[in-house]
């Protein structure tokens, strides 16, 4: 019997990352509440600032910290405008 040669190119395939750690919001969009998502298999600690705010205002106020049992997380914190009558952005 004769062996067959055959042509075999091997790849080395990048896997995308899986994101762990995720700041969602809910709620209201006048008044939305956030939640953090821990996908790691223990508590992780984060911090939560304001890059820009304007007629903003956090319960409770921000910077803060966190600790974050995996899964998700109860209401951390929520957002409102400090004038109602005037627009708002974070």
């Amino acid at each position: 019997m004769q062996s067959k040669e055959f042509k075999v190119e091997v790849r080395q395939l990048k896997v995308a990352t899986k994101q762990r750690v995720q700041l969602n919001q809910i709620g209201e969009k006048r008044q939305p509440e956030f939640v953090i998502r821990n996908d790691y298999f223990g508590p992780i600690e984060v911090e939560v600032v304001f890059a820009e705010q304007e007629n903003v205002q956090a319960a409770p106020a921000l910077p803060r910290k966190f600790v974050i049992q995996p899964g998700v997380s109860e209401t951390l914190f929520e957002l409102g405008a400090v004038n109602e009558f005037q627009g708002w952005r974070y």
